[in-house]
């Protein structure tokens, strides 16, 4: 889902490298250097535009788990204007459907 998103952003909104930035986020006991190489992989994005690991155990989940090694990574993506175009193309989707009715 995460090189999905990436692509879209990179082809279809034409979204500059430096715009795009991670976060990881890994629980404590885990390796968190192994986890952003892991991540820095999959996005092909440097670990420079990485921001900083969070290392803690979220709210949902209060066990020690093992099932997410490299923990999970947001993507964020620095632009008002990919925010207006996309929330544009949600708009012109919800008037179109409404027009069909």
């Amino acid at each position: 889902m995460i090189r999905l998103i990436l692509k879209f952003f990179r082809k279809v909104c034409n979204v500059s490298e430096e715009k795009i930035k991670v976060h990881v986020h890994i629980h404590p006991h885990l390796d968190h250097i192994s986890a952003e190489k892991y991540w820095s992989h999959i996005t092909k994005i440097p670990l420079t535009r990485f921001y900083k690991t969070y290392r803690g155990v979220s709210k949902a989940s209060k066990q020690t788990r093992q099932t997410l090694p490299y923990g999970t990574c947001d993507v964020y993506i620095a632009s008002t204007e990919l925010f207006l175009k996309i929330y544009g193309w949600v708009q012109g989707i919800f008037s179109s459907h409404k027009n069909l009715k």
